[in-house]
C-alpha cells in the first residue's frame, strides 16, 4: 500500500477537507468554533499520514479504539479517511464470504429502506449512516487482514491500548489517579473513554481471549509467559470492575470456548490447563482486588436483578410487539424517540427499527459468522497470528451480550467479525498478499 503520485495526495486533502466541512458544522452548532481550525488541521494531518505511511495512520486507527465518547469517533475520522485513501489506489480486494456479503448488503438495502419510516429523520440519518460506515469498514478490514505486518500491528495496538485502558480505570478506581473522575462512571464503576462501563469493559474481551490463547500456545506476542499472564490478569480485571454483567457473561463465555476447543484438540490438554491456570490466578487477584478495596458488596448487588431490568425488558418487549408495524421497521436510531428507554438488546432494536425482515438478517449474519468462526476453529488455523479458538470464543461472547446490550455500533464487533471471515476463507498460513504499506 505505498502510495505516491500528487494526485493521490490531492485526493487525500480533497477527502479530508470534505470530512471537516461536515465536523466544523457539527462544531459549529455547539457554539465552539474555535476548535474549527484544530478540527481542520486534524484531518488534514490524519489524510497526509494515510497517504504517506498509512500503517502508521492503522496503528493510529487501532489504538483510537479506546476513545469513543461522541459518534462519529475520533476512530472513524482516521479510519474512514485511509479506507477512501485505499481505495482511491485501486489496491483494495476484500476477501468476504460469499454468503456474508450477501447478508451485509440485505442488511445495509434494509437499513436506507427503513428510514422513510423515520419520525426523526436526522437521526435516521446519522444512525444509520454510522451502521453502512460500520459494515464498510468490517468489508475494508478482510483486506487489510490479509497482510501478516499489517495485522499484527494493529492487533498489538489493540492489546496495547486496552491494556492501558484497563490500567488507567483500575488506578483511577483504587489508587487516587489525577482526573479519575474522567475514567469513571460513578466511584463505583470504570468506562475508560467510552460512553458507559458496558461498552469499554466489552471492548477489553477480545483482547483479553486473544492473550488468554497466547499463554498456551504463543504465536503473536514476543513476550514469554512471564508477561502474557500479567497482561491477562490486568485486562481480566479491567472487565471486573467496569461492573457489567453482560461483559461478565461475554468473558466468562469466550473463556470458557478457548478451554474447550483447546482441551478437544490433539495434545492440547497441556494448553487447555495453562489457560485454567491464567484464569484461577485471574481470579484470585480480582477477588483479593475487590476485598481489598471493599467493593465485594457492591458486586453482590451487581450480580442480582435490578429494578431497572424490569424496565429494560420492558421496552425489549414493546420492540418486539411493534416490529409488525411497518414491513420495515420504523427506520435507523428511532427506538429512542419512539420508547422510553433504549432496548439495550441488537435484536430487539433490529426488530424495532428494521422489522421481521430485519431481525432474521441481523440473526443471520450472527449465526453464519458463529459457522465461520466454528469452521475455522475446528481446522485449528490461525489469522497472521491470531488464533481462531480466541476468536470463537470472542464470537460466542459478542453473540451472548447481544441479547443485553446493542452493539450495532461496536468497532470491535466488526474487528473480530473481519478477522473471522478472512480465517475462514485461508488455510491457517500467514496471508501476506498485498503489500499494505
Amino acid at each position: 500500500m505505498t502510495l505516491r503520485g500528487g494526485t493521490l495526495s490531492a485526493a487525500a486533502l480533497a477527502l479530508a477537507l470534505a470530512i471537516a466541512v461536515g465536523l466544523s458544522g457539527q462544531v459549529a452548532e455547539s457554539e465552539n468554533t474555535a476548535t474549527i481550525p484544530v478540527a481542520l488541521g486534524a484531518l488534514l494531518a490524519v489524510a497526509l499520514l494515510a497517504a504517506s505511511r498509512p500503517l502508521v495512520a492503522a496503528a493510529l486507527g487501532f489504538a483510537l479504539l479506546a476513545v469513543v465518547r461522541i459518534e462519529p469517533a475520533p476512530v472513524d475520522v482516521v479510519f474512514a479517511t485511509l479506507m477512501c485513501v485505499t481505495v482511491l489506489t485501486g489496491r483494495v480486494r476484500t476477501r468476504v464470504p460469499a454468503g456474508i456479503g450477501l447478508l451485509l448488503v440485505a442488511i445495509a438495502a434494509a437499513t436506507i429502506v427503513s428510514a422513510t419510516n423515520a419520525v426523526d429523520s436526522g437521526r435516521a440519518v446519522a444512525y444509520g449512516g454510522i451502521t453502512m460506515y460500520l459494515v464498510l469498514f468490517a468489508v475494508w478490514l478482510t483486506w487489510f487482514f490479509t497482510n501478516e505486518r499489517a495485522t499484527r500491528l494493529a492487533i498489538h495496538a489493540y492489546i496495547t491500548v486496552a491494556a492501558l485502558s484497563a490500567a488507567v480505570v483500575v488506578l483511577a478506581l483504587y489508587g487516587n489517579l489525577p482526573g479519575a473522575e474522567n475514567f469513571l462512571y460513578d466511584p463505583y464503576r470504570g468506562q475508560g473513554l467510552f460512553k458507559d462501563p458496558n461498552v469499554y469493559s466489552a471492548f477489553l474481551v477480545p483482547p483479553t481471549i486473544i492473550v488468554l490463547e497466547e499463554i498456551g500456545r504463543p504465536s503473536l506476542l514476543p513476550a514469554r509467559r512471564l508477561l502474557t499472564v500479567p497482561l491477562f490478569v490486568l485486562l481480566a480485571a479491567g472487565v471486573v470492575v467496569a461492573f457489567s454483567r453482560a461483559a461478565w457473561l461475554n468473558l466468562a463465555l469466550a473463556a470458557f470456548v478457548v478451554v474447550l476447543v483447546s482441551a478437544l484438540r490433539r495434545g492440547g490438554l497441556r494448553v487447555a490447563v495453562r489457560a485454567v491456570g491464567a484464569l484461577a490466578l485471574a481470579g484470585i487477584v480480582g477477588l483479593g482486588l475487590l476485598a481489598a478495596t471493599g467493593s465485594l458488596d457492591f458486586l453482590q448487588q451487581r450480580s442480582r436483578l435490578e429494578t431497572y431490568d424490569q424496565e429494560r425488558f420492558g421496552a425489549q418487549n414493546v420492540a418486539f410487539h411493534r416490529m409488525t408495524d411497518h414491513l420495515f421497521g420504523h427506520g435507523p436510531g428511532q427506538v429512542e424517540p419512539n420508547l422510553d428507554i433504549s432496548t439495550h438488546s441488537l435484536f430487539a432494536r433490529s426488530a424495532f427499527e428494521q422489522g421481521v425482515i430485519g431481525l432474521l438478517l441481523v440473526a443471520s449474519l450472527m449465526l453464519a459468522t458463529l459457522a465461520c468462526a466454528a469452521s475455522f476453529a475446528r481446522r485449528d488455523g490461525r489469522i497472521n497470528g491470531v488464533g481462531s479458538a480466541a476468536l470463537l470464543g470472542c464470537w460466542v461472547g459478542l453473540v451472548a451480550n447481544s441479547f443485553f446490550i446493542d452493539t450495532i455500533h461496536w468497532r470491535h464487533l466488526y474487528v473480530v467479525a473481519a478477522l473471522i471471515w478472512v480465517g475462514y476463507l485461508t488455510d491457517g498460513r500467514p496471508q501476506t498478499t498485498q503489500d499494505h504499506g
